[in-house]
């Protein structure tokens, strides 16, 4: 049986979401001996440096590209590409992103729609806070409305369609569940923290940086850099894909880099301070896994990543609480490491294959272990 796993970007090392499906992909390949074809967007407008995952079959397609206008994209793209996957009638398609509605409503066999974020949820929302900023979205969004709706359609339809829905926290089963009526749904979130298991970090006195890992607003850049101004005495390192390495103030900028852990080595506690409602937070858990503490906003499914209510800051726009919950760390510092820790063993990826495989056989009658 061959397995198709398809998403607009996931050639490329650019997020979470892609790195899940890699780590699915090898899965399959390497522990289940199953044929794997992964159906990607060339995405060079991303960033002409941006490292590709070395995957065995790859099949690339030249999207159409449009940041100011994403559903019109979508538009255009589905009325390409529609085509092309109606022809691929066999085996089990696993879609992820955006593009993830226009696979699955013209796949005809069984598929799999995997959510990762809120625009799977058909939400379309600014979080500038600057009015220049937000009067452009509104007139971008306004003249992108008809292809919003158009999309949201498809979206609603693929919810639907798709044999299975997997959820990456149990905040987007539940958001699923409410916006689509879909009970065919499970969380699972793809972390391997096996690989993290025996690298060991340096003593906490060489790892002097408060990060966030992130160059957009949405992730809470503007609150960071308060914190950071706050905190004088601290330093802090922010890790985005915009960034060039340098220093200003107390704040090292660094570029993003395929190896995390590269930076965790340097991390004493991570924030995730992020406004949008995050559906997930991988470097949550792989920050964790290394011992480090992480405080996070309580939005989405960030809650989740952490081992109680104490590490989240519900009035997340304000610096002062989130400051208070860093010096509350650093107070015990290695009893919150060991706790980050023991919580995060449960994200072990043997055990998520199990639970995703049984689903999938579930809902289709495919067995693929």
């Amino acid at each position: 049986m061959q397995v198709l796993i398809f998403g607009d970007n996931i050639l490329y090392r650019y997020g979470g979401a892609e790195k899940s499906a890699y780590l699915l992909t090898d899965y399959l390949q390497r522990l289940c001996g199953l044929e794997v074809r992964v159906i990607s967007g060339r995405s060079d407008h991303l960033d002409k440096n941006l490292d590709k995952y070395p995957y065995k079959n790859i099949e690339e397609m030249d999207f159409f590209f449009n940041r100011q206008f994403p559903y019109f994209k979508y538009w255009v793209n589905s009325i390409i590409y529609k085509r092309n996957f109606k022809k691929k009638s066999s085996g089990l398609l696993l879609a992820q992103s955006s593009a993830a509605p226009m696979a699955i409503n013209s796949f005809n066999g069984p598929s799999v729609y995997f959510v990762r974020d809120e625009l799977s949820l058909n939400i379309n929302r600014c979080y500038e806070k600057r009015l220049k900023k937000r009067i452009k979205f509104s007139i971008r969004r306004l003249i992108d409305y008809p292809f919003f709706m158009h999309y949201s359609a498809e979206n609603r339809k693929a919810m639907g369609k798709a044999n299975l829905i997997v959820a990456n926290s149990r905040y987007m089963a539940d958001r699923v569940r409410q916006e689509f009526g879909c009970d065919k749904i499970i969380a699972l979130s793809t972390v391997d923290i096996g690989s993290l298991d025996s690298i060991k970090t340096p003593p906490v006195s060489e790892r002097p940086y408060i990060t966030l890992v992130g160059s957009s607003e949405v992730k809470g850049i503007s609150i960071f850099k308060r914190i950071a101004r706050l905190l004088p005495r601290y330093k802090f390192l922010l890790i985005g894909r915009s960034y060039s390495h340098h220093t200003e103030g107390n704040i090292t900028y660094h570029g993003f880099v395929n190896d995390i852990v590269e930076l965790f080595r340097k991390t004493r506690i991570l924030l995730v301070p992020s406004v949008w409602i995050e559906a997930f937070g991988r470097v949550s858990v792989e920050a964790q896994a290394l011992g480090i503490p992480v405080i996070v906003s309580r939005r989405g499914g960030l809650p989740e990543t952490v081992p109680s209510a104490e590490y989240t800051v519900s009035d997340y726009r304000n610096a002062d609480v989130w400051i208070k919950k860093i010096l509350w760390v650093l107070d015990d510092y290695e009893n919150h490491s060991k706790k980050a820790r023991e919580y995060i063993a449960k994200f072990g990826l043997d055990k998520q294959m199990e639970t995703l495989f049984k689903a999938i056989y579930d809902a289709t009658g495919l067995r693929l272990k």
